[in-house]
C-alpha cells in the first residue's frame, strides 16, 4: 500500500477521539465481534466510529492507487497511548485483499499486481438488535454484513407483525430475519441470486431458530413467477445490489430499478407495504423516488409514501459529496 491517510476515531465508550493512521484509507466500513450492533461506520465525515474497545475488530480500508480492499483485525482497538498505528493495522492483521474486477479494469489496474492475502479469514458471530447473524469476511461481500441498514431492519420489522413478507435481493437474511423473529411476521420467503449469501442466511436463521423459506433464485424471474401465480403479500421488501456502478451505465441502472420495482409492486397485496431500496451513490433520492414513482404509475397504481430513510446516524456525508448519500429506502403504501 503506497499512500497513508489520517483519519479521526470516535471511540464510544470513552466518548474519546483517536488519531488512526491507515495505508491508503479512503473509507471504511467494518463490524465487531460480538456485543449489540456492529459498530464501526463509513468514514464519510473522516471519522471513524468504534462502539466496543477491547473487541476484535474487522475494519476494511482502500488504497485510492490499487484499489485494494483490505479487512483488518484490530484486537486492542484503543491503545494505552490512544494511538492506533500503521504498523498495528498492518502486519499479520491483514486477512483479506480483494479487487473488484470491474473496477480494476475502469481503472488500468491489474489484480495480479494486488499484495496477497496473509492470513486465513475466520468467521465470526455479531448482535444486532437481539440477532445473532453470523458474517463471513472472506466469501460475503464487502466485509460480510451491511451494517448500514440496522435501523431500517428494525423499523421493517415493527410493521409486518402477522403479515406474509416477500424479501427479494435478501442477501444473509437481515430483513427477513427481523420481520419473523422481531416482527411477528407470519409468513417470510426471502429471496437471492447468490447461492452462498441464501446458505449464509440459512445459517443465520437456523441460529436464531426461526422458519423462513430461502429461494436461490433470480429476484425479477422469482417476481414474474409470482405475479404469474397470482401470489400476493403484505409486505415486500427490495434492497438490490448496486445497479448503476458508473456514469456510463446510469440509464440501464434507472432501467434495472423501474423494472425490478415494478415487479415487486405486482407482489403487494393492495393497502400493503412496500419497501424499496437503492445504494447507488449516483443516484439521488429524488431520481430514485421518481423512479419507483414511474414504475407504480406503469402498473395503475398509487403510492402513499410515509418518507425516505437511509443509513443510521453512524453513516454522515459531506455536503461536498452528495454521493456519499448513497443508501436510500422508500417506506410506501401500495394503493
Amino acid at each position: 500500500m503506497s499512500s497513508n491517510t489520517t483519519l479521526k476515531v470516535l471511540n464510544n465508550v470513552d466518548n474519546q477521539i483517536y488519531t488512526v493512521t491507515t495505508p491508503g484509507c479512503t473509507s471504511v466500513v467494518s463490524t465487531s465481534k460480538d456485543g449489540d450492533s456492529p459498530n464501526i461506520r463509513g468514514a464519510n465525515d473522516g471519522i471513524i466510529k468504534i462502539g466496543n474497545a477491547g473487541e476484535e475488530i474487522a475494519y476494511t480500508y482502500k488504497n485510492p492507487n490499487s484499489n485494494t480492499e483490505a479487512v483488518v483485525y484490530i484486537p486492542d482497538a484503543m491503545a494505552d497511548n490512544g494511538q492506533v498505528t500503521k504498523a498495528e493495522l498492518s502486519a499479520d492483521k491483514v486477512v483479506v485483499i480483494q479487487v473488484d474486477d470491474g473496477i480494476a479494469r475502469m481503472e488500468g489496474i491489474r489484480p495480479e499486481d494486488a499484495p496477497e492475502s496473509s492470513a486465513p479469514v475466520k468467521l465470526v458471530k455479531i448482535v444486532e438488535n437481539g440477532i445473532t447473524y453470523e458474517v463471513d469476511f472472506a466469501q460475503g461481500h464487502k466485509t460480510g454484513f451491511f451494517c448500514d441498514q440496522r435501523d431500517n431492519r428494525l423499523k421493517f420489522a415493527s410493521l409486518v407483525k402477522g403479515g406474509t413478507v416477500l424479501d427479494l435481493c435478501c442477501y444473509s437474511g437481515g430483513f427477513s430475519i427481523a420481520a419473523k423473529m422481531l416482527g411477528g411476521a407470519a409468513e417470510v420467503t426471502a429471496v437471492d441470486l447468490d447461492e452462498k449469501a441464501v446458505a449464509m442466511a440459512r445459517r443465520n436463521a437456523n441460529i436464531n431458530q426461526q422458519r423462513i423459506e430461502f429461494v436461490h433464485a433470480d429476484a425479477f424471474v422469482y417476481a414474474r413467477q409470482m405475479v404469474r401465480n397470482g401470489r400476493l403479500f403484505d409486505a415486500v421488501l427490495l434492497d438490490p445490489p448496486k445497479f448503476i456502478i458508473g456514469r456510463d451505465g446510469f440509464e440501464e441502472g434507472i432501467k434495472k430499478y423501474h423494472d425490478l420495482n415494478m415487479l415487486g409492486l405486482q407482489c403487494v397485496r393492495p393497502g400493503g407495504l412496500f419497501v424499496t431500496c437503492s445504494c447507488s451513490g449516483l443516484l439521488s433520492p429524488y431520481e430514485f423516488e421518481q423512479t419507483v414513482i414511474k414504475a407504480a404509475q406503469r402498473q395503475g397504481r398509487k403510492l402513499q409514501i410515509m418518507g425516505m430513510t437511509g443509513p443510521g446516524w453512524d453513516h454522515p456525508y459531506l455536503s461536498t459529496y452528495p454521493e456519499g448519500r448513497y443508501l436510500k429506502v422508500l417506506w410506501a403504501i401500495a394503493l
